[in-house]
């Protein structure tokens, strides 16, 4: 009861599915107690923080990154260099044709 099974359950099991629940069992506390561990290490190491992260950073919320079409590679290639459409085209011409 205290590993928070069913007492009844347990005379239904064969040992090798009670010794199969039971490391699961393990598994999830000793994952509990590592979260727990973070969370005190980083309670403790923020104050000390020059420069204290956003919420975003600390939480690691990544950043949702598109895929672009080629005409909007294109585009931003253009941007980049300062180029007008036309001279994109003249320039994507082999030997200059």
């Amino acid at each position: 009861m205290e590993a928070g099974f069913d007492p009844d359950a347990y005379w239904r099991q064969t040992p090798r599915l009670f010794d199969i629940a039971i490391r699961a069992r393990i598994r999830v506390k000793e994952q509990d107690q590592q979260g727990r561990a973070w969370l005190a290490w980083h309670i403790a190491a923020l104050p000390k923080m020059k420069r204290f992260p956003t919420l975003k950073d600390l939480l690691g919320i990544k950043r949702v990154v598109r895929k672009q079409t080629p005409d909007q590679i294109e585009a931003g290639l253009r941007r980049l260099f300062k180029m007008s459409k036309a001279d994109w085209s003249a320039r994507r011409q082999p030997n200059g044709e």
